[in-house]
C-alpha cells in the first residue's frame, strides 16, 4: 500500500513539476489518511494528502502537490505518523504537525503546524511513528518521543532529544523498528 502511494507520488510530482524533479519522496500511510511530501531539487518541500495534525501546514485536504510554506533550504525529508522532520542545508533540524509523544523534539507536546527549529548539526534525520532519531555530524546518535532500546530498556517517553551513543554514521527506521550502522560497519 505505501509502495503504491510512493510510486504514484513520484508519478504525480514528475507530472506536474517537471521543471522541477524531486530529490526524495516520503511517505506515510495513517489511519486520519496519507500525507505524501516531495523535496525538489531547490530545496523546497512539496506536499499532498492528509493534513490532520498540521504536517502540511495548510489546514486542509491537499490533492496535488502544493509548495509549503514551510521555507526552503531543505536537503532531505523525513515522514513519521503524522508528523515531518526536515534538514536544511545548513544542517539545522526542523519539526512540524502531531506532536503526541514528544516526537517533534521542542520541549512540549503540542502539535505545530510550521516547522520548528530542534537543533543544529545534524546530518541525517529519520521519523519513526512515535519517534524521531537523528544523526549528528559528530557521529552522535540521538532519540526522542516514545522509544524502546533493542535490549528491552526504555528511555520512555521524551520531549527532547536524548543522547544514545558515538560512533554512530547512517540510521533508518521502519516504523517501529530502527536500525544505526556503526562507522566500524557493526550494525
Amino acid at each position: 500500500w505505501t509502495m503504491v502511494l510512493l510510486l504514484c507520488s513520484i508519478s504525480i510530482v514528475r507530472e506536474l513539476h517537471a521543471g522541477q524533479p524531486a530529490v526524495v519522496v516520503s511517505a506515510t500511510p495513517t489511519v486520519e489518511g496519507s500525507s505524501t511530501f516531495a523535496l525538489g531539487t531547490d530545496g523546497r518541500l512539496y506536499g499532498w494528502g492528509a493534513d490532520t495534525y498540521g504536517q502540511l501546514g495548510v489546514g486542509r485536504l491537499v490533492s496535488s502537490p502544493t509548495f509549503l510554506l514551510t521555507g526552503s533550504g531543505y536537503k532531505s525529508v523525513s515522514v513519521g505518523e503524522s508528523y515531518v522532520a526536515a534538514i536544511k542545508t545548513d544542517n539545522s533540524l526542523w519539526t512540524w504537525g502531531q506532536n503526541s509523544y514528544g516526537q517533534l523534539g521542542d520541549g512540549s507536546r503540542s502539535g505545530r503546524s510550521m516547522p520548528v527549529k530542534i537543533g543544529v548539526d545534524y546530518s541525517s534525520v529519520v521519523a519513526g511513528y512515535p519517534f524521531t532519531l537523528g544523526l549528528k555530524t559528530d557521529g552522535t546518535l540521538w532519540i526522542w518521543g516514545q522509544g524502546v532500546y533493542g535490549d528491552g530498556s526504555s528511555i520512555g517517553t521524551s520531549d527532547r532529544p536524548q543522547l544514545i551513543g558515538s560512533g554512530y554514521s547512517a540510521v533508518a527506521t521502519g516504523g517501529w523498528h530502527v536500525l544505526a550502522l556503526k562507522a566500524d560497519g557493526t550494525l
